[in-house]
C-alpha cells in the first residue's frame, strides 16, 4: 500500500510549482510519482470546510497536529492531535474514498499529510483541484 510505503521511507520529490494557498488552507506537494502523491495540507482555524468529495482521489489523511471536528460519510469525529514533545508522531488517520462526502472545521491550526492515489487518468495537482461540492474559500 502506497501510504505505508511512504511513511516508512518518507521520500521527497517536490515538483516545480509545489504551493497553493487560499483563505482556508495552504497546500504543499512533498512527493509525486505517476498517479501517486503526498501533500501537506494546513487548515486554518474557524473556517468551515463544506461538504465535498474528491471524485478522482483515494486518500489517507494523517493529522499530525491540531484539533477540530471532521466528518466522513455518516461518521462525525472530534479530534485532538495537540503536540506532545514526548511523542514522535501525533497521527490520526482517515481513509477518504473517491467520491465520499466529507468536511469539518479546525479549532486550531491543523497540519495533515495526505497520501493520494489519483484515479481515472487525472494527473495529480492539488487535492483541492479535484473538488466536487460546496465552494470553499
Amino acid at each position: 500500500m502506497f501510504t505505508k510505503w511512504w511513511w516508512e521511507n518518507k521520500p521527497f520529490d517536490i515538483p516545480d510549482d509545489p504551493v497553493k494557498k487560499s483563505e482556508g488552507s495552504h497546500e504543499f506537494i512533498l512527493f509525486r510519482d505517476g498517479q501517486f502523491q503526498v501533500e501537506q495540507v494546513t487548515l486554518y482555524p474557524n473556517i468551515p470546510v463544506p461538504a465535498h468529495c474528491h471524485p478522482n482521489i483515494d486518500t489517507y489523511e494523517s493529522h499530525l497536529t491540531g484539533s477540530g471536528l471532521a466528518w466522513v460519510g455518516d461518521e462525525v469525529m472530534p479530534y485532538d492531535c495537540t503536540f506532545d514533545p514526548k511523542k514522535r508522531y501525533h497521527l490520526r488517520r482517515l481513509h477518504i474514498k473517491p467520491g465520499e462526502l466529507h468536511g469539518g472545521i479546525a479549532d486550531t491550526v491543523v497540519v495533515a499529510i495526505s497520501t493520494q492515489h489519483w484515479l481515472n487518468g487525472v494527473p495529480p495537482t492539488f487535492i483541492t483541484d479535484d473538488w466536487a461540492g460546496e465552494e470553499w474559500k
